[in-house]
């Protein structure tokens, strides 16, 4: 079964594209063709099981000082790997988020763009300060 709003070679078009967005950082989970095939294997069981599924994401990610910098690092680099490797699903639609001492938002609720990938990789420097996870969850609640 495959969806029935987008084409395997659609799908694969957009995919690649927001990949190859990706691939130009030399981050901790892109370049790790292992964490790649997962997330493959990962969309062909959504796009076996759930047909038409059109999956909305909300990620929060932990910018608080309670990680460490490689954490952090690698926090982003799977955000963007799952907005990459998802954002070829036709509707699909992701949003961003970091809390920590406050929230920082970096997407609201939209279609995976190059943009956005770059907004994860690039608008967040870890924070510092304590690990107040609610406000971040809320935030993501708010936007479905």
């Amino acid at each position: 079964t495959m969806l029935a709003t987008t084409s395997d070679a659609v799908f694969n078009q957009r995919r690649a594209r927001l990949l190859a967005a990706v691939a130009g950082n030399s981050s901790l989970v892109v370049d790790n063709a292992r964490n790649r095939r997962i997330f493959n294997r990962a969309v062909r069981q959504v796009r076996t099981r759930f047909g038409n599924c059109r999956p909305n994401v909300c990620f929060a990610m932990d910018g608080s000082g309670s990680i460490t910098f490689d954490e952090y690092e690698l926090q982003k680099s799977f955000v963007q790997l799952a907005i990459a490797t998802l954002g070829g699903l036709s509707g699909s639609k992701f949003a961003v988020v970091e809390y920590g001492s406050i929230v920082d938002q970096v997407s609201t609720l939209a279609p995976a763009s190059e943009g956005m990938l770059f907004d994860v990789q690039d608008d967040f420097s870890q924070g510092s300060g304590f690990t107040f996870v609610a406000p971040g969850i809320q935030w993501c609640r708010s936007q479905f």
